[in-house]
């Protein structure tokens, strides 16, 4: 017995596995090398449960109880330096009495399993959580799914397995195609794919999906096969608006993908006459009358498409037959994320409007050749302020080229007494539908002051606080001329009433005289008057007459009515007499 650890410790040592030898009382007796670089310490004189941690040395108690008599094997979990390791146990009764023990580390084992065991769990978790139909069919039966294919047709993923497959097509017709083209794809053991597939659901309606499929173990289909689906009816729908919009669109579209033209719509093949069997211009550049100018608008648009932001120019074009067409184009990447999707070109036709630019841009220069030819200063006005006037309205008030443009109708009177008063004139007209005549002093910018006649009216009547048109004349040379007269008429009427006093008291020989002389004003005023060959009014009276009237029915807000008559054969007077006769 003496001699049995040392017996026991040579043949221990010829053992690749951690090993030991203990007696009847459970004292280590031998142990190997292996197990000490396991343990981490010798074992000797320990009893063999104090090497097992937790319930496992409990176990080990039991067992060694019956390792002394029969051969056993027992999972249990040592207490080693690095930790705790899972070991199986396989012992063996000895001749003279004890037990030999062999440990097997399995915690490798265990581990693999444990790993395998999380990997199913979180496949399964994917499965049943995916956003896509999972399908496994076996035997053409539908063996399992997960909940969204199942949500996908209207049931449960127990009542979906009881399903015959081919109810769940449009028609018989329908599934004897699809699978005759899945399965001699499957069988190749090649992947099949189908990017269209309408299926029905539980209410009978149709919804399109779709389809991957591939064999569970490649080469053996009765293995089963895995099918991926997807529902797409959104994104058909959404394809078939874009495809309506396409075609439908009055507007031309094209799509392009380093310059070169890959799709367009029809709008696009009538606006610039590739109808037909007439092909598509491989390159943008046929689209421009040069190279100079496609590099132009391709720079322009990089740029912008660089920022993110899409690009809108004006540009000239040309159709398939060469004739030239002014459109707005409008581009942008399809995907921003990825630029080598390319881009996609709005084009709308805007020579009409070009031509209707150009025609309004014409009309508007000869309307200001026009203007700028008037002997009138021609302003508009609105909330106070000149917004544009005529270059003789410029000369009037003594500013240079845009010098009246913007400027306050106030900055244009002397003083706020005048502006107030002509305010209120001419919103009293304005509000009474008038046009508003009157004459008022105005400062010029040098700060001259002058007499000016004032013609304005409203361009909308029914708004007569809007925007104005006015007429400015200077009138300071009329009305110092007519101070003339009127003072030279004073100065005549004064002399002649101190000739009358003088000769107060003379004979009637002197009042025949002044009469005679009073007289002779008379003719003279009725000559200035009135026409020598006729004896009728002449112009100078109707001008005074008619500037009478017009002051009167001003101060009366009366109306005032000009009549013209023409008389035959006035002509040949002014023919014969001359036009200045003619005229008096």
């Amino acid at each position: 017995m003496s001699s049995q650890p040392a017996l026991v410790a040579d043949a221990l040592r010829l053992l690749g596995a951690p090993a030991c030898a203990c007696d009847g009382a459970g004292v280590i007796i031998a142990a190997n090398e292996a197990l000490d670089l396991l343990l981490g310490a010798s074992p000797l004189g320990r009893n063999l449960p104090e090497l097992f941690v937790d319930a496992a040395a409990q176990t080990a108690e039991g067992q060694l109880a019956q390792a002394l008599h029969l051969d056993c094997n027992w999972h249990g979990v040592l207490g080693t330096a690095r930790g705790k390791v899972q070991v199986l146990v396989r012992s063996q009764p000895l001749a003279q009495g004890g037990a030999s023990i062999v440990f097997a580390d399995v915690s490798a084992y265990e581990q693999g399993r444990e790993t395998l065991r999380t990997t199913v769990l979180e496949q399964r978790v994917l499965i049943e959580n995916a956003p896509v139909g999972i399908l496994f069919t076996q035997g053409g039966q539908m063996r399992s799914c997960n909940p969204r294919l199942a949500a996908m047709a209207g049931y449960s993923p127990e009542e979906l397995a009881r399903v015959a497959p081919v109810d769940m097509f449009e028609s018989p017709e329908a599934f004897v195609r699809f699978m005759d083209g899945a399965f001699g794809t499957i069988a190749q053991g090649e992947v099949f794919e189908k990017a269209g597939q309408r299926f029905r659901r539980r209410d009978g309606s149709l919804f399109w999906c779709r389809v991957r499929a591939h064999l569970v173990e490649p080469g053996r289909r009765e293995a089963g096969t895995i099918w991926i689906v997807e529902d797409v009816t959104e994104a058909r729908r959404a394809q078939l608006e874009v495809e309506a919009l396409l075609t439908n669109s009055a507007l031309a579209i094209i799509f392009t993908r380093h310059r070169g033209i890959t799709r367009c719509n029809g709008g696009f093949r009538e606006m610039f006459g590739y109808r037909g069997d007439t092909p598509l211009p491989h390159h943008v550049r046929q689209l421009y009358r040069t190279d100079a100018v496609c590099d132009a608008v391709g720079e322009a648009a990089l740029v912008q498409f660089a920022g993110g932001r899409s690009y809108t120019t004006e540009v000239e074009m040309v159709r398939a037959d060469g004739v030239p067409l002014w459109v707005q184009l409008i581009g942008f990447m399809v995907n921003p994320e990825e630029p080598a999707h390319g881009h996609a070109w709005i084009i709308e036709d805007r020579t009409r409007h070009k031509r209707s630019e150009e025609s309004l841009r014409d009309a508007l220069l000869e309307n200001q050749a026009i203007l700028d030819s008037a002997v009138l200063g021609i302003a508009v006005v609105e909330n106070g302020h000149t917004l544009h006037c005529n270059r003789k309205m410029e000369a009037l008030f003594g500013c240079g080229a845009g010098g009246i443009s913007g400027v306050s109708v106030r900055s244009l009177y002397p003083d706020s007494d005048g502006w107030q008063a002509a305010r209120a004139e001419t919103a009293r007209d304005f509000a009474a539908g008038r046009v508003h005549v009157s004459e008022h002093r105005l400062m010029r910018r040098d700060g001259e002051v002058f007499w000016a006649r004032l013609s304005g009216r409203p361009f909308d009547l029914e708004n007569p606080g809007g925007r104005s048109v006015w007429m400015v004349d200077d009138v300071t040379a009329q009305r110092e001329a007519a101070e003339e007269v009127r003072r030279a008429r004073d100065e005549l009427e004064v002399r002649v009433a101190e000739r009358t006093a003088e000769l107060a008291g003379a004979n009637a020989l002197l009042q025949d005289e002044i009469l005679e002389r009073r007289q002779a004003e008379a003719r003279v005023h009725h000559m200035a008057y009135h026409d020598s060959l006729t004896g009728l009014p002449n112009r100078a009276l109707l001008a005074d007459r008619m500037e009478q009237a017009i002051l009167a029915a001003g101060r009366s807000h009366t109306k005032l009515a000009v009549m013209f008559i023409d008389l035959d054969r006035f002509k040949n007077i002014n023919d014969s007499l001359g036009h200045l006769t003619g005229d008096y």
